[in-house]
């Protein structure tokens, strides 16, 4: 009668799970869907007519950057458009980062100094927000790689009153599974930013490829949360949506940004708990939906595999699972792939990037919940 007992009962708790799994696959399935459909619709995107040849303010926040700024600084001064300024907010930087600055003579380059009683990248782009002189801001980070018409891409959208985003897309020349993880995890990131920019439903972005109407900037700064280090971007564009402003995306092929992949582990991983710490302060529907369809359905494959050490069985549904999962996503890469350079053979890493995926998600997302944020050597607590 116990065996008996005890059969009906484990059937039970399967069932359950099961369920469980059908619903979040389901959902997921619908999201995931949603946004290969507007993905695909950027082939179709057509390009602004107008033409605005306005001053353009470029600001950056910068903060020990002393191997990045002065080629930085080179491939700005290279851009075909020339009517800009380039606005660098230094946050205190303990290395030759400033040194490195002061050699340049054009001037175009504007170098602050953040007052001593502020700190950080919030603060030093709200700061530096108040000595650009253009328009129209032009938002990038000192450790990215520009082609020479990045400006000209953005000179059709000035006409709008909108904010605007483009590409960013980590570059690699190794065959290294930590770096071609790391290009896949971001590229998926930048399709759904891609995706939802198209229907009209923004809810991500970087900052490392973004522009607006100054005005409209320094009245988003006054809302941001100091209490972390980053989400400059996400908040500015969350607060932008709740003015019912407009969002365009930026896919001229000049327009897309290049951006190195973290060297270890370490650095991945605090680069990666900086972002999902700010997941906690969304208020933007969309956001917190996408944040916690995506936890779930990973959280869901990683508690089945404990699970599974337990009762056999759930082994097999948990594969089944991973495996149709596996393929939802894929059309995404397929189709991003041709707005996102990706590694040349990334299918055959795709399978293996899947298969620790649901780990790393877990992960991150359980620590962030409780480690302090670190960030340019400073730590954040919670709030």
């Amino acid at each position: 009668m116990n065996k008996l007992f005890s059969y009906f009962y484990e059937k039970k708790k399967l069932n359950i799970f099961l369920i469980i799994g059908l619903f979040l696959f389901t959902a997921y399935l619908c999201f995931i869907g949603w946004n290969v459909y507007y993905l695909y619709q950027c082939f179709y995107l057509k390009p602004f007519k107008h033409f605005s040849a306005k001053k353009v303010s470029v600001l950056v926040a910068i903060r020990n950057e002393e191997e990045n700024i002065q080629p930085f600084i080179f491939q700005i001064l290279q851009q075909s458009y020339k009517n800009f300024e380039l606005i660098l907010i230094n946050d205190h930087s303990t290395d030759k980062t400033k040194n490195i600055i002061s050699k340049f003579k054009d001037n175009r380059i504007k170098c602050y100094e953040l007052p001593n009683e502020l700190a950080g990248k919030k603060n030093a782009i709200k700061y530096g927000l108040s000595m650009c002189s253009a328009e129209w801001v032009v938002f990038t980070d000192a450790d990215v790689e520009l082609k020479n018409d990045w400006l000209v891409s953005y000179l059709n959208f000035f006409d709008s009153d909108a904010m605007i985003i483009a590409p960013v897309q980590i570059k690699i020349n190794s065959n290294r599974f930590f770096y071609v993880f790391q290009q896949l995890d971001f590229a998926a990131m930048q399709f759904i930013t891609m995706a939802s920019t198209i229907a009209q439903k923004a809810f991500i972005c970087n900052g490392a490829n973004m522009a607006m109407p100054k005005i409209r900037a320094l009245y988003y700064t006054q809302k941001m949360n100091m209490a972390i280090p980053s989400g400059d971007d996400v908040f500015m564009l969350h607060e932008h949506i709740k003015q019912q402003g407009k969002v365009y995306l930026n896919l001229n092929p000049s327009s897309v940004v290049n951006i190195k992949p973290s060297n270890n582990l370490n650095e991945f991983l605090r680069q990666r708990l900086r972002w999902a710490s700010k997941a906690k302060y969304f208020k933007n529907n969309m956001a917190v939906f996408t944040s916690w369809l995506i936890f779930l359905i990973h959280f869901y494959l990683f508690v089945g595999i404990i699970f599974s050490i337990f009762h056999t069985p759930m082994l097999l549904f948990i594969f089944l699972f991973f495996i149709i999962k596996m393929l939802i996503d894929l059309p995404l890469f397929l189709i991003g792939q041709k707005f996102i350079h990706l590694h040349r053979r990334w299918y055959l890493y795709y399978p293996f990037v899947s298969l620790i995926y649901f780990v790393y998600i877990s992960t991150i997302a359980a620590i962030a919940a409780f480690r302090p944020v670190i960030w340019k050597n400073r730590k954040w607590n919670k709030t």
